[in-house]
Order: structure tokens, then sequence, then C-alpha cells
């Protein structure tokens, strides 16, 4: 989802920051995205957003916190939905 966001921004003229969530800039530069996507433009950021931080607990833990014990199968299929349905809304509008 990551990829296809930053490749949204690099197919309408921005380049992407380095980093793993890119709905600011998404929402910053809404002018230079397709109209069809402006009014995903919410859906798309909150997934971003969302997704950015359930990857870097998934990833990396806490100490108080243990991935498997704290993510559930249902947290793994809304991730999974989430992040297709952006690569749904994003495909048509990259080159």
């Amino acid at each position: 989802m990551e990829l296809s966001l930053k490749g949204l921004l690099r197919a309408h003229g921005v380049e992407p920051p380095r980093v793993h969530d890119v709905s600011d800039v998404l929402v910053e530069n809404a002018d230079r995205l397709p109209v069809e996507m402006r009014g995903h433009l919410g859906e798309v950021s909150e997934a971003s957003k969302r997704l950015r931080l359930s990857r870097e607990l998934a990833f990396d833990g806490a100490e108080d916190l243990t991935p498997s014990d704290f993510y559930t199968q249902a947290d793994a299929t809304a991730a999974r939905a989430a992040a297709r349905r952006v690569v749904e809304l994003v495909s048509p509008h990259v080159v």
C-alpha cells in the first residue's frame, strides 16, 4: 500500500518523502491528484496512518507488547482489506 501511494504521488509530480506514512503529503497535494482520488483522500490517509503504526508495532513490538499476543486474525484481515482497497483506488491513476 505504501508503495502504491508513493507511486500515485510520483505519477502526479510530487516527490514523496522517505517516510512510511505519506498521508499528510497526499492531503497537502490534493490539487495535483486526479479529481476521482480527492474524494477518497480521507479513507486513504486514514488507512496509511493506521497501517504505518500497526506495522511498526508488529515488526518492532515494545517492552510491554508482544505483537503475536496483541494482534488478532481479525486485525490482520482488516489490515489486508484496507491495503487492498487503497491499491484498488490508486491503481487506475498510476502509470
